[in-house]
């Protein structure tokens, strides 16, 4: 019989928060799902009135960018990335927040 070992990496937990432009409800479920898809976040909340994306991350699992990638990619910008306008164009009237 042969065994195996395996090491188990314990992550800590950390809380962080981007800007992430949105105007409504449905924005909050896509925005929060988008993050959620990304490894190492464990939850989300998005405030619309401040515009921001509170998140719990584990940290050494989270590279930062690909949460901002996360969100242009169903067609919200953050404070460091502009959603591409494709993306954006094809969004519900209603959800567009540009003027």
């Amino acid at each position: 019989m042969t065994l195996i070992l395996c090491s188990v990496q314990a992550y800590s937990q950390s809380t962080a928060n981007i800007k992430v432009y949105g105007i409504c409800g449905m924005c909050q479920e896509r925005i929060e799902a988008a993050a959620l898809g990304v490894i190492g976040i464990t939850s989300a909340s998005w405030d619309q009135p401040s515009n921001m994306l509170t998140y719990e991350y584990q940290e050494g699992l989270l590279l930062l960018e690909e949460l901002h990638q996360a969100m242009i990619a169903v067609g919200h910008d953050t404070d460091l990335m502009q959603s591409p306008d494709d993306i954006y164009e094809n969004m519900h009237g209603c959800w567009k927040y540009r003027e």
